[in-house]
């Protein structure tokens, strides 16, 4: 059996199709490799981020022959953040990604399609997304703590300071919560916020791995008060959540 190539950390590649979560396909060698950030028919110049057994991930720096719907990313974090993977695909031709997706589950799970097809229902392109779970991890080398998504292919936290996609109040409290979050007691024992926006309340539930002080719950009180978000506790498991506030 013909022994695989081994992808060095840069090259130059072919992308071949499209996944349900936006990387591009393409091969090297016999082995698979997902590219974060390229479209079908591209060109891309790629830096591996991880390597499996059977599968490689990839990020586009560069790419030649632009796909016809590309357009650039409205985000400065694209680039590294994972929160998002289609930023640099037009809006109507996510919409088909997701329909063409549609029809592979029904063909998949061998229910026969629908003969018509309502028109699709589409809001919009930024602040959309009311729940998320952030990560957070105390870094000193970068000023304290960062909040946000993962960063592509890693476990690290991108280093952002706000987010486009996120509902409001939210994406543009980031910064907000990375400079609180150092101003608690309990900071290197935080690792993650989960966010929940409705039409008239925002919440933020605070997982700590340490009990909050009197002092820490006067300061998310505090900011939560100022910038029109609650804080909730969350000590342990699902069933630990609380208010501060009943």
């Amino acid at each position: 059996m013909a022994r695989k190539r081994q992808l060095p950390r840069e090259a130059r590649l072919l992308v071949q199709a499209l996944d349900s979560q936006g990387c591009g396909h393409a091969e090297y060698g016999g082995s698979k490799v997902r590219i974060w950030g390229a479209l079908p028919g591209e060109t891309a110049e790629v830096r591996v981020i991880r390597r499996r057994r059977n599968r490689l991930e990839a990020v586009a720096e560069t790419v030649a022959g632009a796909h016809e719907y590309r357009v650039r990313a409205r985000c400065a974090y694209a680039q590294h953040c994972g929160g998002c993977a289609l930023q640099h695909l037009a809006s109507g031709a996510q919409r088909d990604l997701k329909r063409a997706r549609l029809r592979e589950l029904f063909k998949d799970a061998d229910v026969p399609t629908p003969d018509r097809w309502l028109d699709d229902l589409a809001g919009p392109s930024e602040g959309y997304r009311r729940k998320a779970r952030l990560g957070v991890r105390s870094v000193p080398g970068k000023g304290g703590a960062l909040v946000g998504f993962r960063e592509r292919g890693s476990a690290r936290v991108a280093d952002v300071q706000t987010c486009r996609i996120l509902a409001h109040p939210i994406g543009a409290l980031l910064g907000v919560f990375r400079r609180t979050i150092d101003r608690l007691s309990v900071a290197g024992a935080i690792p993650q916020l989960e966010i929940a926006v409705g039409d008239d309340d925002a919440v933020v539930v605070v997982r700590h791995l340490e009990p909050l002080s009197a002092a820490d719950v006067g300061i998310l009180r505090e900011v939560g008060h100022v910038h029109g978000v609650r804080f909730w506790s969350q000590a342990g498991g699902p069933d630990t959540v609380c208010p501060f506030d009943p």
